[in-house]
């Protein structure tokens, strides 16, 4: 099946890094897995700030290719959900811990990107911006071929 491309064959390995360039010193989401070509690989992750919470939602999949190249075809779509209103005294409440802790509104898609890249020693980085919070997303692929 692959003698014309033996490397096709090789698992490939991904990494991802979710880094909130307003907060440098927040520690970066990072994740990573080892494929086999073409296999889809989701996660979710979300960041809590004071605002509410921003969800980083990436599908990727990854190839290898003749001439030690990778393909990483990826989604991404980040969404908001903020803090539901909370009253002076319903905040006294929940610091005394004798109130409910504050909910989270429903989420909405605030950006959403897509996009097929090929290279050798592949990094794909998309910078998006919700609502003032400038967050760097980087997707690593290489091959696993000896």
């Amino acid at each position: 099946m692959f003698e014309e491309e033996p490397e096709a064959a090789w698992p490939l390995e991904v990494e991802w890094e979710i880094l909130d360039l307003a907060r440098p010193g927040l520690v970066p989401r990072r994740g990573r897995v080892v494929t086999e070509g073409g296999q889809v690989t989701r996660l979710t992750e979300s960041i809590s700030h004071a605002r509410g919470q921003d969800t980083f939602a990436l599908q990727v999949a990854a190839r290898n290719h003749a001439r030690h190249q990778t393909e990483l075809e990826y989604q991404l779509r980040v969404s908001r959900a903020e803090w539901e209103t909370l009253s002076i005294d319903g905040y006294f409440k929940h610091r005394l811990g004798v109130g409910p802790a504050p909910t989270l509104g429903e989420a909405t898609t605030r950006a959403s990107r897509a996009d097929i890249v090929a290279g050798a020693d592949l990094v794909a980085e998309q910078e998006v911006e919700i609502d003032g919070i400038p967050y760097l997303i980087r997707i690593r692929a290489r091959s696993l071929a000896g």
